[in-house]
């Protein structure tokens, strides 16, 4: 009688301690998706404006800017000129 109270003791035990890794776990997993989701979205971001500085040539006269329709302010421009 009292081995089965201490084995039903024990195996109770057992499941509050795997109930509460569980919730560890779970957790856990929340926080590396969220920093994976982070990570990625840096990456994109990264990517995105590595290659912002962009060269266009007109032939051999490289001064000036020529544009067809522009739907939204153009900055950052600056031109170094002709060049030999």
């Amino acid at each position: 009688m009292q081995e089965e109270a201490e084995s039903t003791e024990c195996r109770a035990d057992a499941l509050r301690q795997i109930e509460e890794e569980r919730k560890a776990i779970s957790t856990s997993r929340k926080l590396l998706d969220e920093l994976l989701s982070k990570a990625q979205e840096e990456a994109i971001v990264k990517a995105a404006t590595k290659n912002l500085t962009q060269r266009v040539t007109f032939g051999s006269n490289n001064s000036g800017i020529q544009i067809g329709i522009s739907n939204g302010p153009i900055s950052g421009i600056s031109f170094g000129g002709k060049r030999a």
